[in-house]
C-alpha cells in the first residue's frame, strides 16, 4: 500500500462502534501488509529448504557416483590388463604385433571413453550445482528485497505498540576509503520481558540500512565545520598550561587544578568526522583537525535534543546544566600518551568564558543537516537493507568485500523476526475482534464532507494466507487470528 495513504492526514479512524481508534493509521492495511510479507517469506523459506536439501543430496550423490565411476573404470582396466597379460602378450611375443596393437587400441579407446564420461558427468553436475546455489542466492535476495520495501516504511507499517519501543539512529561517518560519508540508519525495537513466544522469545529486534550518499549534496565528500556556513566557531578544550609548566613537563591537561585560564580552539577548519542522531534523544558529533589521525586534537560534542533550542541565557545558568552540551577533548602529548579532558563545561571558569549560544547554534545546524537523512522521501530510493538481527544473531547480514556483496540469510531467524513483530500487532487485533462482527475486523474512516469509509478484513482470509506452513500458523497465533474460538462480536449500524 502507499504509505502516504496511511498517514494521519487521510482522515480519523474509528472502531466499528465509532469510538476513536488507538492511532490515526489504517491498521487493517498494516495487518494485511504483515500477513502478505510473511506469506512471501514463508514461501521463499519453503523453496529455499527444498533447494538446500537438493544441494545436500546432490553432493552425496556426486560423491557416491564419482566413487563408483572411478571404481568401475579401475575394474574395467584391470580386466583388460589381465587379458593382455594372459593372451595378448602371446601374440606380441609370437611376432603378431599387429593383432596386439589392435587390442591396445581398443583398451585406449575404452579408457578415453570412460575418462570423457567422468569429465562430462563432473561438468554437468557442476552446472546443476551452480544452478542450485544461484537459486539459493536469488531466493535470499528476493526475501531481503521484500523485507527492505516493508521495513523502509516502518513508521507507517508498524503500530504504536512497536513504534513506541523503537529507537532509530542516523549516523554519517567519514569513509576513509571513499573520502565521503558512510551513512546508515539503524533501528532497534525493545520487546521487553513479555516476548511473543514465551520465555525463549527475543528481547530485542534490530535492522539497519546503508544510505548511498553519492547524490546527497552535503554528505558526498568530507566536510569542514566552515562548510556549515559558520564562522569563528570557538570551543573550550580545558585550561591553558602555564609556560613554566610546559618547560617542566610535556603538555598535559588537568581537570583537578582550577584557577587557570580557559583554553579554546577555533574548529572552523576541523573536519566533521562523524555525526550521530538518536531520534528524539541526542545528537553527537566528532570533529578533528585531521580525520586520518582522530587521536590527535579530536573534540566530541554531545547534545540533548531537548536542550538544543533552549534560551542560551538559561543554558548558561548552573540550574540548567542538563541543557548544556557535553564537550570532551582528546589528544596526545609529546610522548604519544593519550590525554582526555572530559565534560569541560562542568568547570564554572570555562562555562562563564564560553559563548554557549554559538555551540548550540552549531548543534542546531547539524540537526537540520541530519534531518535530511531522516526524510524517507530523500533516503528511501538510496537505501539498502544490510542487517536484520534477532537479539545478537544475524538473520540478514550484507557485507561488501573486495567490491563483492556477501549475503548471509538465515530463514529461521527471519521468520522468528516476523513472529516477534506479529506479537506487537496482537493487542490491537484483540481490541478489533471485540468491537467487530464475529469473523471480521472492521475500521471506520471519517473523510472530508462528513463521509465515511468502512474497511473490513475477514479473519479467515488472513489465516488462509498463512496456514500452508507451520511457521505461518505460529504467526497467526501471535496475531490472535489462529483457530482459537472467535470472540463473539457485535453488529454495528453502518
Amino acid at each position: 500500500m502507499n504509505a502516504v495513504d496511511n498517514a494521519a492526514g487521510a482522515g480519523r479512524f474509528l472502531y466499528a462502534d465509532y469510538t476513536p481508534f488507538d492511532e490515526n493509521k489504517n491498521f487493517l492495511e498494516m495487518l494485511k501488509d504483515l500477513v502478505s510479507i510473511s506469506e512471501q517469506i514463508l514461501r521463499i523459506k519453503n523453496e529455499a529448504g527444498a533447494v538446500s536439501s537438493a544441494l545436500t543430496g546432490a553432493d552425496i550423490l556426486y560423491n557416491d557416483l564419482n566413487s563408483k565411476l572411478r571404481q568401475f573404470r579401475a575394474n574395467v582396466l584391470d580386466a583388460m590388463d589381465a587379458y593382455n597379460d594372459k593372451f595378448n602378450e602371446i601374440l606380441r611375443t609370437g611376432g603378431r604385433a599387429e593383432g596386439s596393437d589392435l587390442f591396445y587400441n581398443s583398451k585406449t579407446a575404452l579408457s578415453k571413453q570412460l575418462d570423457d564420461t567422468e569429465a562430462r558427468f563432473i561438468s554437468e553436475y557442476n552446472r546443476y550445482r551452480d544452478y542450485l546455489q544461484s537459486r539459493m542466492t536469488q531466493l535470499s535476495e528476493a526475501a531481503v528485497g521484500y523485507l527492505q520495501q516493508w521495513l523502509l516504511r516502518d513508521y507507517y507499517d508498524l503500530p504504536y505498540t512497536l513504534t513506541s519501543r523503537m529507537l532509530t539512529t542516523i549516523d554519517a561517518s567519514i569513509d576513509a576509503a571513499s573520502k565521503k560519508y558512510r551513512v546508515s540508519r539503524s533501528t532497534t525495537i525493545s520487546l521487553g520481558e513479555k516476548g511473543p513466544t514465551g520465555s525463549a522469545a527475543p528481547a530485542l529486534l534490530s535492522y539497519s540500512f546503508h544510505i548511498d550518499s553519492t547524490e546527497l549534496e552535503f554528505w558526498n565528500h568530507k566536510r569542514k565545520v566552515s562548510d556549515l556556513g559558520l564562522k569563528d566557531m570557538v570551543v573550550p578544550v580545558g585550561f591553558k598550561v602555564p609556560i613554566s609548566e610546559k618547560l617542566k613537563r610535556p603538555f598535559k591537561l588537568s581537570r583537578k587544578v582550577t584557577g587557570k585560564e580557559p583554553d579554546f580552539v577555533d574548529i572552523d577548519s576541523y573536519y566533521l568526522v562523524s555525526v550521530t542522531l538518536q531520534e528524539n534523544s541526542t545528537l553527537t558529533t566528532i570533529v578533528a583537525a585531521d580525520p586520518s589521525k582522530p587521536d590527535y586534537d579530536m573534540i566530541r560534542i554531545a547534545y540533548s535534543l531537548d536542550g538544543l533550542y533552549v534560551d542560551p541565557a538559561k543554558a548558561q545558568q548552573a540550574s540548567s546544566a542538563q541543557s548544556l552540551p557535553r564537550i570532551d577533548y582528546f589528544t596526545r602529548d609529546g610522548d604519544g600518551n593519550a590525554i582526555e579532558e572530559s565534560n569541560v563545561l562542568q568547570h564554572r571558569e570555562i562555562l562563564d568564558a564560553t559563548d554557549t549560544s554559538k555551540i548550540l547554534l552549531f548543534g542546531r545546524v547539524l540537526a537540520d543537516r541530519m534531518s535530511l537523512l531522516s526524510d524517507p522521501r530523500v533516503t528511501t530510493p538510496r537505501s539498502k537493507l544490510v542487517s536484520v538481527k534477532v537479539d545478537d544473531k544475524h538473520a540478514i547480514d550484507l557485507r561488501e568485500k573486495e567490491k563483492e556483496n556477501l549475503l548471509t540469510f538465515d530463514p529461521v531467524l527471519v521468520v522468528l523476526f516476523l513472529e516477534s513483530i506479529a506479537g506487537g500487532f496482537s493487542p490491537i487485533v484483540s481490541k478489533l475482534k471485540q468491537k467487530s462482527i464475529a469473523g471480521e475486523l472492521i475500521l471506520r474512516q471519517e473523510l472530508e464532507g462528513g463521509n465515511r469509509r468502512e474497511h473490513v478484513v475477514r479473519i479467515a482470509d488472513l489465516r488462509s494466507a498463512l496456514s500452508f506452513a507451520p511457521e505461518g500458523r505460529t504467526i497467526a497465533s501471535q496475531l490472535g487470528i489462529d483457530l482459537q474460538p472467535e470472540t463473539k462480536g457485535v453488529a454495528y449500524p453502518s
